[in-house]
């Protein structure tokens, strides 16, 4: 028996962490069935693969009566009928924000491609120095897959606990999202990049 701990110290989303947990899995279509057989009134759950920053991932759509959950910011954005959606940029971390309000007030994200070939140990060095707050902002998350010399890497980030795995090929080019607040930018791209 494998232990998975969890610390939600500034919450979770359900449908964030529903689609972490899928990721865990080995049988996605199962584990959708299971959760939708729970005989919870009208809730459904569905998966669709999903792109942000360039990086694959899932997104999890949870309905209650056929309708999907709608935040508070978005039903007071459609009730003053304001938008906050700049033309030409789409709905991902890597235009540096988008406003859906709160979080988006406090934290930002911002999206690195690369062709610099990585190898573990200068990765490790370079998530490892993100915990330098007064030259970095602070960084409260970043993932990615990048090149390696022998292939490639992918990595997630938390304060503290740097993970790099070898992973599968990603294309021709390396992608990073970060996330935090206040990031240097410039800063981060040059330790990236370097």
């Amino acid at each position: 028996m494998k232990t998975l701990y969890l610390e939600c110290g500034m919450g979770a989303a359900g449908d964030m962490l529903t689609a972490a947990l899928l990721e865990l899995t080995g049988n996605k279509e199962a584990f959708v069935e299971k959760l939708n057989a729970l005989g919870l009134p009208g809730v459904h759950v569905a998966a669709e693969p999903s792109v942000k920053c360039g990086i694959t991932g899932t997104h999890m759509h949870v309905t209650v009566d056929g309708e999907e959950e709608e935040s508070l910011d978005e039903h007071e954005h459609h009730d003053h009928e304001h938008e906050h959606h700049h033309e030409g940029e789409e709905d991902c971390c890597c235009h540096g924000h988008h406003h859906h309000h709160d979080a988006d007030e406090i934290f930002e994200s911002m999206g690195i491609e690369t062709a610099r070939k990585f190898d573990p140990k200068a990765l490790e060095e370079v998530l490892a120095s993100l915990e330098n707050e007064a030259k970095f902002g602070l960084v409260l998350r970043a993932k990615g897959i990048v090149p390696a010399e022998d292939g490639w890497m992918q990595f997630d980030y938390v304060p503290g606990e740097p993970e790099v795995r070898t992973g599968a090929a990603a294309g021709l080019t390396g992608r990073i999202c970060v996330i935090g607040s206040k990031l240097n930018q410039d800063a981060i791209k040059a330790a990236f990049l370097k």
